[in-house]
């Protein structure tokens, strides 16, 4: 989550306005609907003149070719696809414009705040209308997810999702043998995955083996669609929200846990291999597989029990056209074609999850990577769960971002390390989290 943006950033707005009208001045005042006059988009074929669009993502060049210059490319001799390796910040957006070096399609961060205090979004909507792309070939909830980060709270799609990040519980078979403990399966609850923890925490020949590492916390919270704050006035509402109290029991039934909250301890899944199961993002599929002599598996990651099949909110990596490019025709096209069978199989097969509701294209996730091996992994039942629900965004937040900086995520390794009761953290995160709100409108006056 963004807490706040640095004051210069917010001091030199009204100067950036001007640096985006001499930037854009090629671009008509209707830059806005200027892509839909064009008669140089038709449905992932460009007919125009040749152009070249820079796409702004923080990878470097090679991975930037592998995953998306040579198939671009190759599908459009007349447009040169070049990368601007740069993360998608205010201070690096603001010197690329200082510069005149306006990328035509970005990589959105967690969500568009940014792009929304820039003034670069591009509603979506208008293309998907008139060119009828069906939203319906993306796997289910991945368009609500990205709507949902509306900052404007109108619904509209200002990034196409092209990369999914779905989460699985990968376990190692090894550890579950050595205890004579049954393999976890697909629709596995947290209730019945701590089960399993207690039985796989335990010292065996010399070696402290620990049952479970929920990974990001913020997972199994998601899961639940808790309303973080109020987008009007900044009320903060996730500690009266019946969910937070479930989440906190799951947290503290895994604390204790005898030996799982050891602060000494060194577990790795894959080098001491001393982990029975661990939760995490579906891209390490291919780096697991290619450890020699670990026997592993996975399975959906675990759910609440009144909640089936409901995964965690994590959004879709999704593509955006820049307001004020100057080549939204070629941009539109690009992002047409990252969305097709042809396209979504290259990124699923080297690695990069699909987002199109395709079984081929699922199943081959990995395949250049996972194929060596000659081993086998049933992936639709972690890419089929549905996404939770994320409310309409709130730039109060805290929205989820997923990652170690995550409020929520901090505030729960906080609590696993406490001897506080649930309902006492709970008060006192929210009083926490209510001078974060007061330090955001601060910023506002």
């Amino acid at each position: 989550m963004k807490m706040t943006n640095s004051k210069w950033i917010l001091i030199g707005t009204v100067f950036l306005l001007i640096l985006f009208s001499i930037a854009c001045s090629k671009t008509s005042d209707n830059s806005n609907t200027h892509s839909l006059d064009s008669d140089e988009i038709n449905n992932a074929e460009y007919n125009g003149e040749d152009v070249t669009l820079t796409m702004m993502l923080p990878v470097d060049e090679e991975t930037f070719e592998t995953r998306f210059k040579t198939q671009v490319e190759k599908q459009f001799p007349n447009i040169e696809l070049e990368l601007i390796g740069e993360p998608i910040k205010s201070e690096g957006l603001q010197e690329l414009i200082a510069t005149g070096e306006i990328p035509d399609l970005i990589w959105a961060p967690g969500n568009f705040e940014v792009l929304h205090e820039l003034d670069l979004l591009e509603s979506l909507d208008p293309y998907v209308s008139r060119f009828n792309f069906d939203l319906g070939i993306f796997q289910e909830g991945l368009v609500d997810l990205a709507r949902s980060l509306d900052p404007t709270e109108e619904g509209q799609l200002y990034g196409m999702p092209l990369e999914n990040m779905p989460k699985a519980m990968f376990f190692n078979k090894d550890i579950f043998d050595l205890f004579g403990v049954h393999y976890p399966k697909n629709g596995i609850t947290w209730e019945q995955t701590l089960d399993l923890a207690r039985k796989l925490t335990q010292e065996q020949n010399g070696v402290q083996y620990k049952g479970l590492s929920m990974g990001i916390h913020s997972f199994a919270y998601s899961q639940l669609s808790i309303k973080g704050s109020d987008p009007e006035t900044g009320e903060v509402l996730f500690p009266a929200d019946p969910g937070i109290t479930k989440f906190f029991e799951l947290l503290n039934n895994y604390r204790n846990i005898p030996e799982m909250i050891n602060p000494d301890g060194e577990y790795n899944f894959t080098s001491e291999q001393n982990l029975s199961m661990t939760i995490g993002q579906i891209q390490w599929l291919p780096l697991f597989s290619q450890v020699e002599g670990f026997n592993f598996d996975m399975v959906t990651m675990p759910t609440w029990s009144d909640l089936p099949n409901v995964g965690p909110a994590t959004p879709p990596m999704l593509l955006s056209i820049n307001k004020h490019s100057d080549n939204k025709a070629a941009a539109w096209a690009v992002i047409e074609f990252l969305s097709s069978e042809k396209a979504q199989m290259h990124l699923s097969k080297i690695g990069h999850p699909p987002t199109i509701a395709n079984e081929e294209v699922i199943e081959q996730f990995g395949a250049n990577i996972i194929g060596e091996t000659e081993k086998t992994y049933n992936l639709s039942p972690i890419f089929n769960m549905k996404k939770a629900k994320l409310h309409p965004y709130s730039k109060y937040g805290p929205n989820p971002e997923f990652n170690e900086n995550d409020f929520i995520h901090q505030e729960a390794t906080e609590f696993l390390k406490s001897d506080k009761d649930s309902q006492s953290f709970i008060r006192e995160m929210g009083e926490r989290y209510e001078i974060i709100v007061k330090e955001i409108q601060g910023q506002e006056e």
